[in-house]
């Protein structure tokens, strides 16, 4: 199979959602455990984090940053280290806004 290529999956879709950022990085990011439950699985599950790939790099990258994966391509893997340095931030961003409503709710 020529790099790149995505073939049909054996037993369904050729490509599948995964996430930038990793469930784990996501919930031991400051503030997420202070959110409510409505919104630590908004934050959890925000579509902003999603991305389509080929079940095989889905399958290799198993929750790792792109940062640490052998023989890729170097320009697909540095674009990937920026999206995920950017959705990191808009996460955290997410986490810090949702964590200043939850403290507000509280108060009231």
């Amino acid at each position: 199979m020529a790099p790149g290529r995505i073939r049909k999956a054996k037993f369904g879709a050729a490509v599948t959602a995964s996430r930038i950022i990793s469930l784990a990085e996501v919930v031991q990011m400051p503030g997420f455990t202070d959110l409510s439950p409505e919104h630590m699985w908004e934050v959890a599950n925000a579509p902003l984090n999603l991305q389509w790939l080929s079940r095989e790099a889905h399958w290799h990258k198993r929750g790792r940053s792109a940062a640490y994966l052998a023989g890729l391509d170097p320009g697909w893997q540095a674009q990937q280290i920026e999206l995920e340095n950017r959705v990191r931030q808009q996460l955290r961003d997410i986490v810090a806004a949702l964590a200043a409503v939850d403290a507000g709710a509280q108060r009231d």
